[in-house]
């Protein structure tokens, strides 16, 4: 099974995001997606997941249309997820992992004790197992986003569509998460995730999708897409790179001008301070 996007139009009624898009997910290998702010990374991941519709194009799972899926039997085959992360209610870590078996139980079914003990064990996967009982409105941004990834994993789907997943995570749960989505992909699951840290997706990617200028700029290995060229095309400005995998280095090559517009602007600002 693949999941993948055909001659696709990526955006919103009134304005595309980005095209063409042709790309194509399949099981065992961990994909990153990286590009600027407002690139349109997350928008692609909707609507891999069914929740943005397309321009143009169709997105296929299995070779079908994602729209002959129930909402039910694509949750079972794709986990996505999201950005934004607000939990309205005081439900427990655990509570919030227990949605995510939703897809795999009838409507009339209760989550059995088997459940309740995978849904721990999500949570000790990502170094959470000591939040279980507590509620998500106590718990800190990055423990938020451990439950949230925790829900995922308890999905067991073959695709999994994660925006940001290590996001607000410090460093020692950042290497774990990332390294959850490498074995992922070792246990046969196909894996998009978007990330910021080029150094990170140098290291734990097979493939990379960089997006700028509302288009798919570069595809392939970290080492075809992560060139200076690419990277100056989505970025805007003149960068150096050095080394490959885990030695990947970027050093961002500022123009003198801009160093200098911006430390203007911040005297201005720091100047312009009223006496109270």
């Amino acid at each position: 099974m693949e999941l993948e996007i055909k001659q696709g139009a990526v955006g919103y009624p009134d304005r595309s995001v980005l095209e063409p898009v042709e790309f194509r997910l399949v099981p065992g290998e961990c994909v990153g997606l990286i590009g600027p702010n407002g690139a349109g990374k997350s928008t692609l991941l909707r609507s891999l997941a069914g929740i943005q519709p397309l321009r143009a194009g169709t997105v296929l799972l299995g070779g079908q249309p994602l729209a002959r899926y129930s909402r039910q039997a694509l949750s079972r085959l794709v986990a996505y997820l999201p950005q934004e992360r607000h939990i309205p209610f005081a439900y427990t870590a655990e509570e919030v992992v227990l949605m995510g078996r939703y897809p795999h139980l009838s409507w009339y079914q209760q989550e059995r004790e088997t459940e309740g003990q995978l849904a721990r064990e999500c949570l000790a996967a990502v170094g959470a197992e000591g939040l279980t009982d507590r509620p998500m409105d106590t718990l800190s941004g990055g423990q938020q986003q451990r439950v949230l990834f925790a829900r995922t994993l308890i999905q067991q789907a073959d695709f999994y569509l994660l925006d940001e997943p290590v996001a607000a995570l410090d460093l020692v749960v950042e290497v774990a998460v990332l390294s959850l989505c490498r074995e992922l992909a070792r246990a046969g699951r196909g894996v998009l995730f978007s990330v910021h840290d080029l150094s990170q997706a140098a290291r734990y990617c097979d493939r990379l999708l960089l997006v700028g200028q509302n288009r798919l700029l570069a595809a392939g290995t970290p080492e075809e897409v992560l060139t200076a060229d690419h990277l100056q095309a989505a970025y805007g400005v003149p960068c150096r790179v050095s080394g490959r995998g885990a030695d990947f280095r970027l050093e961002v090559l500022e123009p003198a001008e801009e160093q200098q517009k911006r430390q203007r602007l911040l005297q201005q600002i720091l100047g312009n301070r009223e006496e109270i």
